[in-house]
């Protein structure tokens, strides 16, 4: 697999942001609460329902006989450690693909950003940039004033700006290296304003349309209920592979508003449901899902390619320490003792 422009795109935003301040003091993270699952990105959505939608009868999946290529994408991003006026954080990305049965991989990372009070907007207006909107994190008065829009003024918000940046060029790039597959998204298939502008994932979605994909955004989380309950825990009469469609008449009044048909899909047989936004080139949406049933390999309940993908995107531990040398060395950094405070609350080790 050649290595497409958006991975320029991404070499170019990392090497062109500025040097903060040199020789200040650098404190690892070790503590154990800090490193686990934060390379997770943003979590469960911001979601409404804008009415009371239907829940078509559970449905089996039907046999499909056409063989297709499948490519799917994920990110990872975690705080390595912070300096007396910022973080350190590392980003990574993976895009595996599926083709007659044999994987490709093509790794993006990991990369290293030293963000502080001082490089911020430059950072933020860089993303911006990147995603079609240079003003959608920073915004400038008449008289020359630039001030960071209220989501995105904490440095976790930074970070998750960052790799949600990195997942998207990669998305995009995901998508010319098959023809006539799909594309399976590690979340749901929506236009979330705080991240992404609206304009950027349309132009994604005819990209995809272009080379005849189909796009699959599977979200191992979700807060959109039905009946007072969340999707994800609907009772069912199987627990067999199916999936059920919700059905609403004013989807166009969802936040953030999806790009595709909304299912709760369940893979394996007794494995858990999962929100699935599938939006399909020419074909019904449930064509494409029994397309994907059929060609994806399920491990466990959820996608074998998926899983490939959030694999290649977590950082191990030994990672960890070899990139902190790194930030150290790089950003010209005194290294200094861990502030671990955990051993203050032994033998429950939480307080940091």
């Amino acid at each position: 697999m050649q290595v497409g422009k958006e991975f320029e795109e991404i070499e170019s935003f990392f090497a062109g942001m500025p040097a903060t301040d040199r020789g200040h003091s650098f404190y690892p993270v070790t503590a154990e609460e800090e490193l686990i699952n934060e390379a997770e990105g943003a979590g469960v959505e911001e979601e409404v329902l804008p009415s009371q939608p239907t829940l078509e009868k559970e449905k089996r999946f039907q046999k499909s006989e056409h063989v297709i290529d499948l490519v799917a994408v994920d990110t990872g991003s975690i705080q390595i450690g912070s300096t007396e006026n910022g973080v350190v954080i590392a980003v990574k990305g993976a895009v595996v693909s599926q083709y007659d049965d044999k994987y490709s991989l093509h790794k993006m990372g990991p990369k290293l950003i030293h963000i502080s009070r001082k490089n911020q907007i430059v950072v933020l207006e860089g993303i911006g940039q990147g995603l079609g909107r240079q003003d959608m994190f920073v915004k400038t008065s008449q008289n020359g004033e630039k001030t960071i829009s209220g989501g995105s003024v904490g440095f976790k918000q930074v970070q998750d700006r960052i790799r949600n940046y990195v997942e998207r060029k990669l998305q995009q790039f995901a998508i010319s290296t098959i023809k006539g597959g799909i594309i399976l998204f590690d979340g749901i298939l929506a236009a979330r304003e705080w991240d992404t502008p609206t304009q950027f994932l349309e132009n994604t979605r005819e990209l995809a349309f272009d080379e005849g994909n189909s796009l699959v955004g599977i979200a191992k989380r979700s807060d959109l209920e039905l009946g007072g309950v969340n999707i994800l825990y609907l009772p069912t009469e199987t627990q067999e592979p199916c999936y059920r469609e919700i059905i609403d008449p004013d989807w166009t009044a969802l936040y953030p508003p999806s790009f595709g048909t909304i299912f709760v899909v369940r893979f394996g047989p007794g494995g858990f449901t999962f929100r699935t936004d599938v939006c399909p080139f020419i074909v019904p949406a449930e064509e494409i899902l029994n397309r994907l049933y059929q060609n994806a390999r399920i491990h466990l309940g959820y996608p074998y390619l998926l899983k490939l993908a959030h694999i290649h995107s977590v950082f191990t531990k030994p990672e960890i320490v070899q990139l902190q040398v790194l930030a150290a060395r790089d950003y010209g950094l005194r290294m200094q003792k861990p502030r671990d405070i955990s051993v203050i609350f032994a033998p429950f080790r939480r307080g940091v």
